[in-house]
């Protein structure tokens, strides 16, 4: 079933923005969820499509900048509990989303953050409370002003209420040679050879600079070792993997998620970042971490994309910014909690705090 598709007009209605320039992280989030909602089941690529392709005449200049943008807010949705995974019919291929079912979550600070919806309904709420809403990038949370009247009115129609608890949940600590052993017993499972024959094979090269990530990524061409990767397939994105290689050949592969993650829960790219995150730190090359003063509040920045429970986590007590030097930023209005969740996500990543960190 095909995604209902935009025109210029809808678009320029629903986001009014036909004098106000570019749209914002809200205004995307937004469009990408109201087209979510119309269809059971969608490729990231194919949803990504079907909200760019009718902007475009209207922001063409921006065409590549506005793709990067809805990416990250795909995989911010998915993060977040918005977009969930779903397993496709095997001769279908590729990774598949759909929208969550309505649920709630109360955090410690007596804010609710809102998830999932319903089709062609997105958010089903009275108007009243539609309007306290409050919108910071991907997330949608509701002040303690109104959540009384929430909580009430979302019981009675169905919401699921998912405790801060389950929904913050996290690995244990444990050192990263430990996480990356139970892959390498995984891999070593492998007969040799498993691996041949896999096409549009691309690695996270161990000779290329740690601190940039999108440079990180190359062809296998001499290159040996355990490494995380990523394969083409047939249809839909590329698929994490975790290679055995030799002088550039790949003789072992096991495609992520895996059991040797240890958590039911993770998604491949969980186990994917946090993969490679141990891989690095054995390397003495560990991911960096920031906290730092920001107009009137202090953002955390990660050196690589974070997991779906430390995205969480941030958004917990922040919200998504875009900040120069980081992948990922969040901007915090105390400058504890933002150290605090800073060091939760740097004692299960195997991260260390930049020089510029206050």
């Amino acid at each position: 079933m095909p995604l209902a598709l935009l025109s210029k007009d809808d678009l320029l209605v629903e986001l009014n923005l036909a004098y106000a320039g570019a749209p914002s992280d809200e205004d995307l989030a937004h469009l990408l969820r109201e087209a979510a909602s119309r269809v059971a089941r969608f490729r990231p690529a194919e949803l990504r499509q079907r909200v760019l392709r009718p902007m475009r005449s209207v922001w063409d200049e921006r065409g590549e900048e506005l793709r990067e943008r809805l990416d990250d807010l795909i995989d911010a949705l998915v993060s977040y509990g918005d977009l969930l995974e779903v397993a496709a019919d095997e001769s279908l291929g590729g990774r598949y989303l759909c929208v969550a079912p309505p649920a709630f979550v109360t955090l410690a600070s007596g804010a609710m953050v809102l998830l999932g919806g319903l089709p062609n309904r997105p958010l089903p709420l009275p108007d009243v409370l539609v309007e306290q809403v409050e919108r910071n990038g991907h997330a949608r949370l509701l002040r303690s002003d109104g959540a009384r009247e929430f909580e009430r009115i979302a019981r009675s129609d169905g919401w699921i209420a998912i405790p801060e608890t389950a929904w913050l949940a996290a690995p244990l600590v444990e050192p990263c040679s430990a996480y990356r052993a139970r892959f390498n017993v995984a891999l070593a499972e492998k007969a040799q050879g498993t691996a041949a024959g896999v096409e549009d094979l691309v690695m996270i090269r161990p000779d290329r600079p740690a601190d940039y990530y999108r440079g990180r990524w190359g062809p296998t061409s001499g290159l040996t070792g355990r490494l995380l990767g990523r394969r083409g397939q047939r249809y839909g994105a590329a698929a994490w993997c975790y290679v055995e290689l030799e002088a550039g050949l790949a003789r072992r592969l096991v495609d992520l998620p895996d059991r040797a993650g240890g958590d039911p829960r993770d998604t491949a790219a969980d186990q994917a970042w946090r993969l490679q995150a141990a891989i690095d730190a054995e390397r003495h090359l560990a991911p960096r971490w920031s906290v730092k003063p920001d107009g009137e509040g202090w953002t955390i920045g990660v050196s690589m994309p974070p997991p779906r429970w430390a995205e969480r986590r941030f958004a917990a007590v922040g919200r998504r910014v875009r900040r120069p030097g980081a992948v990922v930023t969040y901007l915090v209005a105390e400058r504890a909690d933002a150290f605090a969740a800073a060091e939760f996500y740097a004692t299960r990543m195997w991260a260390q705090p930049t020089e510029s960190s206050q």
